[in-house]
């Protein structure tokens, strides 16, 4: 996607296959189909595209934000001035289907300016919300049969400022009917899912494709963690301010691992916090230098500095942990000095893997088996593919 495009692109050699015009879009996908909106406010309106072809059937539906398929109906989520609605459109996929041509380009009922068709207008239900902060737009999930809605919402920081809490409330696709109001429902980066905090369970990890994880009394969300539920939890405390006598304050931090069962602390790393966890080991940084420490004693197994140390977003399978490093000194670069690098390192010993030169910063990956997808973003966005296995 771009602001103003979205694109079709040959997973195995990159090519462009299609484009079709769009403004803003926000899409989500079920693993056939493609669901976007584009545009804002009354030119809002919703793509349903045809990945392998290109061919989309479109609708205005003014002020609508977000849309997903659930089997052959959308759940959408519209903002209006006075209250977010979601609700379920019945039968919409398959009348957008019918729309759809046979190649690349959008089919529509006319311009931001036509009318919403009787379809569209008329929802099997609606519910509405309370709107949140203005300028933070909510988001959608769907997870089983609850609709996730993550509201933010302003709240009194530590210090008396103004911060957004990301709150939830969760629907009965069938119905609509409000299940539960959350004080946490926090959206992913990547492909991590969302966190929610539910008043029975606890904590949960909820993901495309499979259940709900309980993360473990104590538990850190992490970007990276291949075991959410260990009877060790990990997470990052931060305490007051400290001056320092030279009219600073910076946060003081502490990285403490637990037991998940007894909440008993196991072990604590001050000046650090947690970026990972995987194949037993939690990955720290201390702003300056990325640290691999044994998960069950806290002790330290490596470091690296600045130069070749990891920087989220990243992801992470096996043993082995990829990420961004911005100085890395490239071992055949054609010109000397720190580069901007796309890295894999192992977990278990800092040593690193594999290195993959980078035209920009990291903004997204996505992980297909053994081939790694990178967008990065300098002057322009590109994309590429990397066999990393």
């Amino acid at each position: 996607m771009a602001d103003n495009k979205i694109l079709g692109i040959d997973r195995a050699t990159g090519e462009e296959l299609w484009t079709l015009p769009a403004t803003g879009p926000r899409c989500s996908d079920d693993g056939a189909r493609l669901t976007c909106v584009s545009g804002h406010g009354q030119d809002a309106r919703i793509l349903l595209v045809d990945p392998l072809a290109g061919a989309a059937g479109a609708v205005p539906m003014p002020g609508v934000a977000q849309a997903l398929t659930d089997g052959d109906d959308l759940v959408i989520l519209t903002q209006v001035a006075a209250e977010y609605r979601v609700s379920r459109l019945d039968g919409a996929v398959m009348a957008l289907a019918r729309m759809q041509g046979s190649g690349p380009g959008v089919s529509s009922t006319g311009g931001p300016t036509a009318s919403v068709p009787d379809w569209a207008a008329d929802p099997t239900w609606l519910t509405s919300l309370e709107p949140g902060v203005s300028d933070w737009p909510p988001t959608i999930a769907l997870f089983g049969t609850e609709v996730m809605v993550s509201v933010p919402r302003e709240a009194d920081g530590p210090s008396g400022s103004a911060i957004a809490n990301l709150e939830g409330h969760i629907l009965d696709v069938a119905t609509g009917d409000l299940i539960e109001d959350t004080s946490r429902a926090e959206p992913g980066g990547l492909e991590s899912g969302w966190l929610v905090e539910r008043a029975q369970g606890g904590l949960a990890l909820y993901s495309p494709g499979r259940g709900p994880v309980s993360l473990g009394q104590g538990q850190q969300f992490l970007q990276v963690d291949d075991d959410p539920a260990s009877p060790i939890a990990i997470r990052t405390v931060e305490s007051a301010p400290v001056p320092d006598g030279q009219g600073n304050a910076p946060p003081v931090s502490e990285m403490v691992a637990t037991s998940s069962e007894t909440g008993e602390v196991l072990w604590s790393r001050p000046d650090e916090w947690a970026v990972a966890r995987l194949d037993g080991h939690v990955l720290t940084t201390t702003g300056t230098s990325l640290v691999g420490v044994d998960e069950t004693s806290g002790a330290e197994r490596w470091t690296l500095g600045r130069e070749n140390g990891i920087w989220c977003p990243c992801v992470g399978g096996g043993h082995v942990l990829a990420g961004f490093a911005m100085n890395f000194e490239r071992p055949d670069a054609e010109q000397a000095g720190p580069a901007p690098t796309l890295v894999g390192i192992d977990v278990r010993t800092g040593d690193l893997v594999w290195w993959l030169p980078s035209d920009g910063w990291w903004v997204q990956v996505v992980l297909d088996g053994d081939r790694m997808y990178a967008i990065t973003q300098a002057d322009q966005s590109s994309i590429s593919a990397w066999d990393v296995g």
